[in-house]
């Protein structure tokens, strides 16, 4: 068989023409390029056989994710979908940036904590969606997105403009509120911005905030929340320097249960809260009692400083007191 007999026997029939034409290539002994060849030509068939596993597609796939996020990280469109199998939180110092067009789909009663920062910013035709990993999706089905009172408050320029900080912007939260949450977004001590956001089908109000100052809620969408720990069915606000402004808040529903709660669409409690330029319409205040059902769509707890101008309140009920607005010893 001759010298390189040994190896033609593995070797195509046209590569063996190759090796008996020549013994060597460019300084280089035949039988290594053919070998090499042949392995290369061997791998890149397999390749195409092996599972997508093996090179994971996270377009197709998605991406899991759970825990205590320690530094800073960003969830792309390559990972999209991202499946949130346990509570996440987000520790402070630390920056979770989601992309638009990112898609968070959380499993039953999970939640996002934020002791840091979340910069979530879709745009008008692309927006970043928090909602259930169910197939047939329904209010309750996840937790909440918390902003606690080590998150990172929002910072505007002179003009109103955002600067930087946490913000939820061009954002869906749906069919969160698992359990009497609260709110599918929880704000406590602290003020993110939310803006352009559709805040929808939740089993607790869409926006709950307490300790705030200096929030900013606007041009978002809140619909068909439903409350049922105390008042504000659609948003709840317990703070200062607040800002409402052209939202549209409607088929929300507040479950009071004790006295002077309400608010199917809105309840603030607090100093120098400014409600302009919404639309809050056919929101419900339901109660165990006439003194819990007041304000079908505003409810102004004792004490509360509000100016409230340019906003169209229409075709809201209540049980109780004020089926548009009700006023509870507010100035």
């Amino acid at each position: 068989m001759g010298r390189y007999g040994r190896s033609m026997v593995r070797m195509p029939y046209i590569l063996r023409r190759k090796l008996l034409s020549r013994k060597r290539l460019r300084g280089i002994p035949v039988v290594q390029v053919i070998f090499v060849s042949s392995l290369l030509l061997f791998l890149s068939f397999f390749a195409v056989l092996l599972p997508s596993s093996i090179t994971p597609s996270f377009a197709a796939n998605g991406s899991e994710v759970s825990g205590i996020i320690s530094q800073n990280t960003t969830w792309t469109l390559a990972g999209n979908p991202y499946i949130v199998t346990g509570n996440i939180v987000v520790n402070s110092g630390m920056t979770l940036t989601i992309e638009a067009g990112v898609e968070v789909r959380f499993d039953s009663g999970k939640a996002l904590q934020i002791n840091g920062e979340l910069i979530a910013r879709g745009n008008a035709g692309n927006n970043i969606v928090f909602t259930s990993n169910k197939t047939t999706p329904a209010p309750g089905d996840w937790g909440y997105i918390l902003f606690g009172d080590t998150s990172t408050d929002a910072t505007f320029d002179s003009g109103g403009n955002y600067v930087s900080g946490s913000v939820l912007q061009y954002c869906k939260v749906l069919y969160g509120g698992a359990n009497n949450a609260g709110g599918a977004i929880k704000i406590n001590s602290s003020s993110p911005f939310i803006d352009n956001c559709r805040i929808e089908n939740n089993a607790s109000r869409g926006i709950q905030a307490g300790g705030t100052v200096g929030l900013r809620l606007t041009n978002n969408t809140v619909t068909g929340n439903t409350s049922s720990d105390s008042g504000g069915g659609g948003i709840y606000v317990g703070g200062t320097q607040v800002t409402i402004a052209n939202n549209i808040i409607s088929n929300n529903t507040a479950n009071a249960y004790g006295n002077w709660d309400g608010g199917g669409g809105i309840r603030v409690d607090g100093q120098n809260i400014t409600i302009s330029g919404n639309t809050i319409s056919e929101n419900t205040a339901n109660g165990p009692n006439f003194w819990a059902n007041g304000g079908g769509g505003v409810f102004f707890g004792s004490g509360t400083t509000v100016t409230i101008k340019d906003n169209t309140i229409t075709k809201n009920t209540s049980g109780g007191f004020g089926g548009g607005i009700y006023e509870w010893l507010s100035v």
